[in-house]
Parts: structure tokens; sequence; C-alpha cells
């Protein structure tokens, strides 16, 4: 399951002007990013355009919310931002200016317990978060069923549930229930 949630993150970042380096983490750098700071801890796709390079770890535990108590008793979360493998970015990037990314599942819903969950991520050396949900609608939403992705077995897979209306788009609410 592992390789398939890389490979979906990996075709994330391409799809948004990424270079792609696949290491024992993934190693992105945009070409051409927009200056400033991407902002909240979670990325949305929109503040990805101020990211100009950085590693980036998956984390496909798909069935878990990363409350504070998952991150406490999961060490390996923070693997990719041990010193040996920062030291690897930086001989690839040329530099130490990159930003440390973890895509995972999903974060707690409550205040209190998610500011908890990215104080805990902050303090181990994560400098922002991605969900999960933010990838598969991103890639979801850019597939089209008129089109064959020949070179990627996961797009051509997302055209196909399209296709069969395995995936039907949202409609708008007229009239939202109070």
């Amino acid at each position: 399951m592992n390789d398939v949630s890389r490979e979906l993150v990996r075709v994330f970042f391409e799809l948004n002007g990424f270079l792609v380096n696949r290491d024992v983490s993934l190693l992105i750098r945009k070409p051409f990013s927009v200056k400033g700071s991407p902002g909240d801890f979670v990325l949305s796709v929109e503040s990805l355009g101020r990211i100009q390079q950085a590693v980036v770890d998956v984390k496909p535990w798909h069935t878990e919310v990363f409350f504070p108590s998952v991150i406490g008793s999961s060490p390996e979360i923070f693997r990719f931002v041990e010193e040996d493998n920062l030291k690897k970015a930086a001989a690839f990037f040329d530099s130490k200016s990159f930003r440390k990314i973890t895509v995972l599942p999903r974060l707690p819903v409550v205040k209190g317990t998610l500011k908890r969950s990215i104080a805990a991520l902050r303090e181990n050396g994560i400098d922002h978060a991605i969900e999960f949900p933010t990838v598969l609608n991103y890639l979801i939403s850019r597939v089209k069923t008129n089109v064959n992705y020949d070179d990627s077995d996961l797009l051509q897979l997302i055209r196909i549930f399209k296709c069969y209306n395995f995936y039907v788009s949202p409609q708008l609410e007229l009239f939202p229930k109070k």
C-alpha cells in the first residue's frame, strides 16, 4: 500500500509543477515558485505555490487520525527529519533551505486536539502537513474521462472509476439543510 500512496503523492506534486526525486523520501523542487511563506501548517493546493523545495514523507496509515497520542507513540513518523536524511536532502538541494512536509491521512477536527497534534509535529521538526483527502480530491478533479492516461496507471484507474460513475462530482446544494 505504501507504494500506491507514494505514487499518488508523487503524481500530485508533479501535476502541481514540482520536479520529484524518489529517494527514501520524496525530494521536490519547483523551478518557479511564488515568494513568501506558505502560511498555515496544513497545506492546501493553493499554498503549494509558495513551496520551492522540500523533503516529503508519506505516511499511508489510512485508517489513522494523527491524534497527539498517535504522534507520541510513533517515532517512525519523524525518521525522515533525522540528521542523516536531512544531510542527504541538503546535499541534493545544495542548500539547507528546504521545507519538511509529511503527507498523512487526517488530523483531528477538534481545535484543541488539532493544535496539540500540530505542536507535536512541529516540535519534532516537521514544517507542514498535507492530508490525503487533499491529494485525492485534487487528482480526481484533474482527471478527465475523455483523456487516456497511458503514462500513469493511477490516473488511468481514476479515469476508469469516473467513466463508470464510481466517483460522481459533487453537486451544488441550492437549498442547504439548516
